[in-house]
């Protein structure tokens, strides 16, 4: 019989504020940019996750970053401040729904730090290997890091990485600065097999030896029908290392990626009741959606999850 996910995630942010009439191709900050703009459509959309089902919602800080914020002309004081109103979106947005529904009880923020690729804004997110230093890498998530974990969110997520060394940093410079904050990693892959930057996913899985922090590993902003093998690979290799990890999967909606034009390709959209099933198949613990999904797929999900949890 198969199992119900533990927990279910948001879905995707960029897509809900370009149906509320923002421009995202404007500038390399992209969703980053609306912190400053019309953060009141963040919230609601944060509200709009949590009404639909979801259990955790994560951060509009995904591209935000002090680097990101100075090249765009912000002050550090000013870059801090968007960062810290990312979560505090989150916070506010969590409590207008447990005002609204004071019998929900798992109600999760996780602070969004994409990957350094997201910061280039050149699709390196979809390549890895972006030819810097190890040092590089953790100065750009170092700083970051600072001013999310004061806000004290329930975790870190780091997402879309697609580069082997960007994970060993970012596992190193966790378990260094700060021992006591949970966190996931969900990686970017290139096919069923490989991360973006084409080295075999289960080679990942041995690297969480040295932490107690990672309680989720696995893979976001992948095509859906990726998902059944990745879940499988990493799987078989925490089963290898009895490791007790959760598995957290999160797909696109099905459409193709153009990092040059910078825009999605509809011809492959999967139908929604597709992608819910390869979802839900997959087996992880953790799932949601990532680019180009809405509230929609995430109640659809939710409605899912509770069927097998009757039946179960």
């Amino acid at each position: 019989m198969r199992m119900a996910p533990k927990l279910l995630l948001d879905g995707g942010l960029a897509t809900e504020l370009e149906g509320k009439g923002c421009d995202l191709s404007i500038g390399k900050l992209w969703s980053a940019r609306i912190l400053d703009e019309s953060p009141e459509l963040i919230e609601q959309i944060h509200l709009s996750y949590l009404q639909a089902g979801a259990n955790i919602i994560t951060s509009s800080s995904y591209q935000a970053s002090l680097d990101g914020f100075l090249e765009a002309g912000y002050s550090s004081a000013g870059a801090k401040e968007l960062m810290i109103r990312s979560l505090q979106l989150c916070k506010r947005a969590r409590l207008s729904f447990q005002n609204l529904c004071p019998s929900a009880t798992e109600c999760y923020i996780a602070a969004s730090c994409g990957p350094y690729g997201a910061y280039l804004a050149d699709g390196s997110e979809y390549r890895g290997r972006y030819g810097v230093s190890k040092q590089q890498l953790e100065s750009f998530h170092s700083s970051r890091l600072e001013v999310l974990v004061a806000e004290e969110p329930d975790f870190i997520a780091f997402e879309t990485i697609p580069d082997m060394e960007e994970v060993q940093t970012v596992i190193q410079l966790m378990n260094r600065k700060y021992p006591h904050i949970p966190f996931w990693i969900s990686m970017q892959c290139r096919n069923e097999k490989e991360m973006a930057c084409g080295t075999p996913i289960e080679t990942v899985v041995p690297l969480l030896l040295g932490t107690n922090q990672c309680f989720a590993l696995g893979v976001n902003c992948v095509p859906p029908q990726y998902l059944s093998s990745l879940v499988s690979i990493i799987r078989n290799q925490l089963l290898r290392f009895s490791l007790s990890t959760y598995i957290i999967a999160y797909p696109n909606s099905g459409e193709v990626y153009d990092s040059l034009e910078k825009d999605w390709k509809q011809t492959n959209r999967t139908h929604m009741l597709d992608w819910a099933e390869c979802v839900l198949a997959c087996g992880a613990d953790i799932v949601g959606g990532c680019c180009r999904t809405t509230p929609l797929h995430i109640q659809l999900l939710k409605d899912r999850i509770r069927a097998l949890t009757t039946s179960s």
